[in-house]
């Protein structure tokens, strides 16, 4: 049920990330279907809103954090609340200090998951009919010799 539309069509997403962020759904560009990308720079452009309803708000590898008054919860397990890793993932890294400011900025430095194929995040207590948005904040590592072009 990780794939599942409410139509009942089943559908496969695919992300994939180097020097730009790339979404495919069903194997052709998605970009006309909702997905974005931003630059970050701190807590006051991260989109992140006590206002807001979350399903689940996670920082992964690392400790609890709150962005505007939202609460990340820290783990290094696989599943939590609402929320599983159902494939890859399977690194832990502590990561480095992130040039982004805030708490935000100290959730992408605080350690993360890595490698897998494929990586797949599984949203759990979804309602049919209901419209949602999934945030995936990331931050780039390693030199530059690294990237893959």
């Amino acid at each position: 049920n990780d794939a599942n539309i409410s139509n009942n069509t089943w559908h496969h997403l695919s992300v994939s990330y180097g020097n730009d962020l790339s979404v495919y759904l069903d194997g052709s560009p998605a970009y006309i279907s909702g997905w974005a990308t931003s630059h970050l720079t701190g807590d006051s452009d991260s989109g992140i809103s006590s206002t807001q309803s979350y399903t689940c708000a996670v920082n992964i590898n690392g400790s609890t954090k709150t962005v505007n008054g939202v609460p990340f919860i820290g783990t290094n397990a696989t599943s939590g609340s609402g929320w599983s890793i159902t494939s890859g993932f399977t690194n832990l890294h502590n990561s480095i200090p992130s040039t982004v400011t805030g708490q935000i900025g100290d959730i992408l430095g605080n350690g993360f998951r890595y490698n897998g194929d494929p990586q797949k995040i599984k949203i759990t207590g979804l309602t049919p009919g209901e419209n949602y948005t999934f945030s995936l904040y990331s931050r780039s590592w390693g030199g530059a010799s690294e990237i893959a072009h």
